[in-house]
């Protein structure tokens, strides 16, 4: 059980950390009038193109009456990836990697685990139900391609709203990146948790 000093300093944490990650999503979105037109059919094949990338930000999940806030690296490569994800104090430091056919997650030297979903991994080890397969697709601003969605779009035909597998995904702001505008921010939700993405900085490969 936690005393007096022990609650009011996670108290302290827990507002910086907040203050911190709010901070982090007003990080220079890209203007209106510099967001590029294109037809959807032709922005989603900019996207489906965009297959080699690298990215990094911060990322609050809010879940069973609790925020956990973290930031973390995502480099793709195709189908390959691999993810970094740290929390404040290290209470979780983690590297995701693999691809369709085996997913590996690794906490430490000592600590290796594999499964075939990253979704079933950060279950178990974590207890975060992030939706990795399909924000490989998300997180640039696409529905994912084998399953039933919903969208809505802007006046670019940004993808804005998205509905899929259970999820409702929002696109409040987007940034560019050699010519093509990808999310700044990004709110998903399901019944069971609510996970908001910032994204500070979107790399090619």
């Amino acid at each position: 059980m936690y005393n007096n000093k022990t609650f009011i300093y996670l108290t302290l944490i827990t507002a910086s950390l907040t203050i911190t990650l709010t901070a982090c999503s007003t990080l220079q979105p890209t203007q209106p009038q510099s967001y590029h037109q294109l037809t959807w059919p032709k922005r989603l094949a900019q996207l489906k193109n965009l297959n080699k990338w690298s990215l990094r930000g911060s990322f609050s999940i809010h879940y069973a009456n609790r925020t956990d806030i973290a930031s973390y690296q995502w480099q793709q490569n195709h189908e390959n990836y691999q993810i970094k994800i740290s929390s404040p104090l290290n209470l979780v430091h983690l590297d995701l990697y693999g691809n369709k056919q085996q997913i590996t997650l690794q906490k430490s030297a000592h600590e290796i685990y594999t499964a075939t979903t990253p979704e079933e991994l950060l279950a178990q080890q974590v207890g975060w139900e992030l939706p990795i397969a399909n924000l490989v697709y998300w997180i640039k601003g696409m529905p994912a391609p084998e399953s039933y969605y919903k969208i809505k779009l802007d006046s670019y035909n940004h993808l804005v709203a998205l509905k899929q597998q259970g999820w409702l995904v929002n696109y409040p702001a987007f940034t560019e990146m050699n010519g093509i505008d990808l999310p700044h921010t990004i709110n998903l939700e399901n019944p069971q948790l609510k996970i908001r993405m910032v994204v500070k900085e979107w790399k090619n490969l």
